[in-house]
């Protein structure tokens, strides 16, 4: 597009992350509608709205229970910081590098 190549690891990347996104949403949205009986349209239309952070609501949230509440903000904070970083949170495992030699510097105090 405009003369430029998109590779194919950023493709991947991006297909990824939208796949995964799709499933938290989706299984977050079965648990809301198993925990609050409000209708799948809703569920979905507040879980979707939680997760990209637009603060949409159909319902009163302050009429919801604790738990879909929690749910929601759960969500909220995983759209925010986005998936594949939480995920890799707990996949990844970080060993410190002992080649690292961090930059010395003077600071005027």
């Amino acid at each position: 597009m405009f003369y430029k190549k998109i590779d194919a690891l950023t493709i991947r990347h991006a297909i990824t992350n939208i796949t995964i996104s799709n499933l938290i949403i989706l299984f977050v949205t079965y648990v809301f509608v198993k925990l609050q009986n409000i209708g799948l349209l809703n569920s979905l239309f507040m879980c979707v709205s939680a997760f990209s952070l637009t603060g949409l609501s159909v319902v009163n949230v302050g009429g919801l229970m604790l738990a879909p509440k929690v749910i929601l903000m759960l969500l909220m904070f995983i759209g925010r910081v986005g998936s594949i970083s939480i995920l890799s949170m707990f996949i990844l495992n970080k060993k410190e590098n002992k080649n690292i030699e961090y930059v010395s510097g003077n600071l005027m105090i």
